[in-house]
């Protein structure tokens, strides 16, 4: 019978004859090229499923910790849902934008300042600026780094930094700063607690306009995914919303998504969100708008480092 009229014999289209004539060089050749292709498909069947098991990982631990939390008939929380997009993403190969605004200026008389207290290093403070600037429409920058011996702050039965001692620290180091056109905030990466809770995130001198934030709990409850910079960076940036929120009067929405909402655990700062919700919105344009006249226009460079940190730490 001719092979190429036999339905499954595909593979015997070159006759034996015809391959005997093959130079030897020829059939070594094809072999090896055959080879190379089995192992390219080996190799890229291998390192997508990792990636696909690593990223299914990530989303179902947080998912787990949901549920370990008693709540595992509730929605994602704000958290949970930036994993899930971050693992999305890393497949496609794209970063997914969220809905967010730029505002077209800012006040820049009055500022924050952060201050890294102890070699502070867990988290890139002048992204952190640029989120508050743009959210608070104030100045923003990175102060100089802070020492504070630890037999002043360390409560060394409980390894934590008192935080009511740092504040008073920071105090004593801007002794006017209610006159002044800033408010400092101390930021540690070590433990905080102050009187009798456990911990705290952060602790706020509202007399004195100045606050200290810690972001240990934040750090050592982070799920074991490839991104932990960027959900570090995402939570800190969010309570330091909080905290220049709390020291400004603004106040505390019920809602639980509001970066101003107060929570209890890090599962209820995980329902939290950048988003700025409408009564602290309405307290933020209650502070420009009386300084229209001195506003200044963000630039088109400003709006690309906005957009620059808003897609990196998947703010809103």
């Amino acid at each position: 019978m001719d092979p190429k009229s036999y339905p499954h014999s595909k593979i015997s289209l070159v006759s034996t004859a015809d391959k005997a004539k093959m130079p030897k060089s020829d059939q070594g050749l094809g072999i090896a090229v055959l080879v190379i292709v089995f192992i390219l498909f080996v190799a890229t069947f291998y390192l997508t499923t990792t990636f696909l098991i690593t990223s299914f990982s990530d989303f179902s631990q947080s998912l787990s910790q949901n549920i370990s939390s008693g709540s595992s008939n509730t929605p994602l929380t704000n958290e949970e849902n930036v994993i899930l997009q971050m693992a999305a993403d890393r497949l496609s190969g794209k970063t997914t934008l969220s809905d967010f605004e730029i505002p077209e200026s800012y006040y820049p008389l009055f500022s924050i300042r952060l201050i890294p207290i102890n070699n502070f290093d867990s988290v890139n403070l002048e992204d952190m600026c640029v989120l508050i600037k743009s959210k608070f429409r104030f100045g923003c920058l990175v102060d100089s780094a802070m020492t504070i011996p630890d037999q002043q702050i360390l409560d060394g039965e409980r390894g934590q930094y008192d935080a009511g001692k740092i504040v008073t620290i920071l105090d004593d180091h801007f002794p006017d700063v209610i006159q002044e056109d800033f408010f400092p905030i101390g930021i540690t990466d070590k433990d905080m607690y102050e009187g009798s809770s456990n911990f705290i995130f952060s602790l706020q001198d509202y007399s004195n306009r100045i606050g200290v934030v810690s972001s240990y709990r934040f750090e050592e409850s982070l799920p074991k995914i490839e991104d932990q910079e960027i959900l570090l960076g995402r939570r800190v940036g969010i309570q330091l919303i909080s905290t220049i929120g709390q020291l400004a009067d603004l106040d505390r929405p019920t809602n639980s998504v509001c970066p101003l909402a107060y929570p209890a655990s890090i599962y209820d700062f995980s329902k939290k969100g950048s988003k700025l919700c409408p009564e602290t919105k309405a307290g933020v344009e209650g502070f420009i708008s009386p300084v229209e006249e001195w506003l200044v226009p963000f630039t088109e460079e400003d709006k690309a480092e906005i957009k620059r940190v808003y897609e990196k730490y998947y703010f809103d």
